[in-house]
């Protein structure tokens, strides 16, 4: 049986979403919001109603239940320094992203697909959020001398 997942990606000037079917992409749409529309928001934690309008407006259009759907996603925003992966969305996770919302519209990802997968009863989870730093410290031969020093040291 396929997974039917629905995918959010709030960004700094837009909002995209996509419904996926497994791995194949089905539909998707990137609205662009203008300055004036985000700043009468008054903020990015003010653009919650504003994003979840555009995956209503878009799971609408699709004629897609949201009962219908495997899991939400939606972009990992500011949460504790964590690996690379995919995470369920839970309490603490919301706590994190809801007192980051205002300084990071990524943060609105994970709070959306909440939001959604409680309403239809359905996972929801954030993939790779922003603050996943996995940089290994790379030695390599410095130009002036035959020493291995770290990669930006």
């Amino acid at each position: 049986m396929p997974h039917t997942l629905i995918v959010i990606n709030p960004g700094s000037t837009s909002t995209k979403v996509a419904l996926f079917e497994d791995e194949t992409p089905l539909a998707e749409v990137c609205e662009r919001h203008s300055r004036m529309e985000l700043d009468a928001c008054g903020g990015v934690g003010g653009q919650l109603a504003l994003r979840a309008g555009v995956v209503a407006r878009f799971l609408d259009e699709k004629g897609v239940d949201p009962a219908s759907l495997s899991a939400v996603v939606g972009r990992g925003g500011l949460v504790e320094p964590i690996d690379s992966g995919t995470y369920r969305v839970n309490a603490t996770m919301l706590r994190d992203l809801g007192a980051t919302a205002s300084e990071h519209a990524a943060s609105l990802g994970g709070i959306i697909a909440a939001r959604i997968g409680e309403e239809a009863g359905v996972p929801a989870y954030v993939v790779d959020p922003i603050v996943v730093d996995e940089m290994d410290h790379l030695l390599v031969a410095h130009p002036d001398d035959d020493a291995e020093r770290p990669v930006g040291g």
